[in-house]
Order: structure tokens, then sequence, then C-alpha cells
């Protein structure tokens, strides 16, 4: 492909997939390099010690665990200067149409909210503190790529498409970050509630993983999402009900301690009230369903 740009408009055509084009490690020690661009995508991970990434509008001064994508044909250099030394993994990707065992670039930003921010921010490059996600990602991808046998294509697609959604995800959480601080206790308390919701969690556990006072968490969680807590992670309980319900074998007597609801009798009677029938019932529908499709 001539243009390997993220913003490629190439690239919501199906058929488009990611490609290597290039990966290797480096220890960099008292170096400058010149400003240059290539026609790839390059995500530089520093593993150890320190740097300076330049663009020709930014500096960032980088340390270990933290990485910048950089989009293709964005003019920037490496400096390691001052007796320091900066060990890093450079991987750089296109796009290509030599076909794929998974979803095309455009189909994945289609099932991909946060590569869809991406992709519509249209950013040159952006900067990110790894959870180590990232990396683990970039590890396996290299010994797939360095391995080559029989399974490393099927693989090595699966893992591209894991390291382009965390990347996208990193830059999105970054954006979000320059929200109104109540948004981001939201979101933390959203992130507890979906980990936790089938142990007995309460208003003050999400409270303490979203740092923030159980009462004033009620009041904007209220505003955002037009639902009190209790509301939300009763719906989300009971639409992971009707999932386990129709999509497995489960004893409907087990049902409530997968999701989180201790006495069978109030899961019964709040699924009731959601659903408008019983368990039972719910799952004898959704076989019926099933056997009639």
């Amino acid at each position: 492909m001539n243009d390997n740009s993220i913003f490629n408009r190439e690239l919501l055509t199906d058929g488009c997939f990611p490609v290597t084009k290039k990966y290797y490690y480096k220890e960099w020690k008292d170096f400058s390099m010149p400003f240059h661009s290539h026609n790839a995508v390059e995500v530089m991970y520093v593993i150890s010690g320190s740097c300076l990434i330049q663009t020709r509008n930014s500096s960032f001064e980088m340390r270990k665990a933290e990485l910048i994508f950089i989009n293709a044909n964005v003019e920037h250099r490496l400096q390691v200067s001052d007796g320091r030394s900066c060990r890093m993994f450079n991987l750089e990707f296109g796009f290509d149409r030599t076909g794929s065992l998974l979803p095309s670039f455009a189909h994945m930003i289609e099932g991909s909210s946060s590569l869809l921010y991406l992709v519509a921010s249209k950013t040159p490059f952006f900067v990110s503190r790894d959870t180590e996600e990232v990396y683990i990602t970039l590890k396996a991808m290299i010994m797939e790529l360095d391995r080559k046998d029989e399974d490393s294509r099927l693989l090595l697609e699966n893992l591209f498409l894991q390291l382009l959604v965390k990347l996208a995800r990193l830059f999105k959480e970054k954006a979000r970050s320059k929200h109104p601080p109540s948004l981001i206790h939201v979101s933390r308390a959203l992130e507890y509630i979906h980990h936790n919701y089938d142990r007995q969690i309460q208003i003050r556990d999400i409270a303490n993983a979203a740092n923030v006072n159980p009462s004033y968490l009620q009041r904007i969680f209220k505003e955002e999402k037009r639902n009190t807590i209790n509301e939300y992670l009763t719906a989300l309980r009971i639409n992971k009900a009707k999932a386990l319900l129709s999509d497995t074998g489960i004893k409907i007597s087990d049902i409530n301690e997968y999701v989180g609801i201790s006495s069978r009798e109030y899961f019964s009677f709040v699924f009731r009230k959601h659903t408008g029938m019983a368990p039972a019932k719910f799952r004898d529908n959704s076989q019926l369903t099933i056997s009639s499709s």
C-alpha cells in the first residue's frame, strides 16, 4: 500500500490488514538520530533507561514502561545523551491486501469503539504509560515473528488485533483524563462494577475503587448514567443471568451465585421484575427460540 497512515481512507474499505514491516530490540547509548520519517506506523517502547523523542513541534522525555505511537510519515528523532542509555523495542507496521484469517482493519474499527476513536482523532502521535498489557502482547508477537511455524500466522494476526485495540484504549483513556474528574470517577466505578458484579459488593467498595466519597459518587453516577449505582448493578446482573440461562447448562438454582445475588428467592423476584418471567420460563423460551431457528 502506498500510504500506511492509519488515516488512509483506503483502510476503510474491506480487504486491508495490518502487517509487520520491521521489529527489533536496541540499546542506545549517547546517540542522536536525525529527523526522519518512514511509510510505516511505529511503536517505540522503552524497556529500561530513558531517552528523548522529538517531533518537529514536540519533545517527550520517555522512561521505562512508556511508549510512543507515531503515525506513518511523521518526522521524528531519538536522542540519548548525557551518559544515559535506553533499551527499546521498535515495531513498524503497515497495511496490505494479502488476505487474513481475521477481520480486516475496517471491520476492526467497526467492532472497537477505541480504534474508531483513535482513527477519528487523526492524531499524528501519542505518548502513554503502559499497564504492561501492551508489552506482554509485543513480546508474544516477537516470539511468533521469530518462530514462523505453521501456527504463527493465525496467532500473529490475533495478537496484532489485540495490540491495536490495546494501543487505542491507552489513547482513549489518556484523552478521557483531560475530561472533568467526575467522569474519571464514574469510569473507574464502571470498571470495578463490571469486574466484580459476581461478588457481594457494596457502594462503599465501588467508591473506594473510584477513590471518591460514596455519596458524591452516587450523585455523579446518577447524573452521568441516568441510573443509580444499584439500578445499574442490578440491570447488569440480570443481563448476565439472561446470558447464562440462554447459553449455558448451569443449574437455575446456581445462577444467582454467578451474578452476585446471594438469595435464590431474591434473584427470582428481581429477575421476574426485570424480564416479566421466571428464570425457568426464560430458559425454556430461549431453548425454543434456538430449536426453531
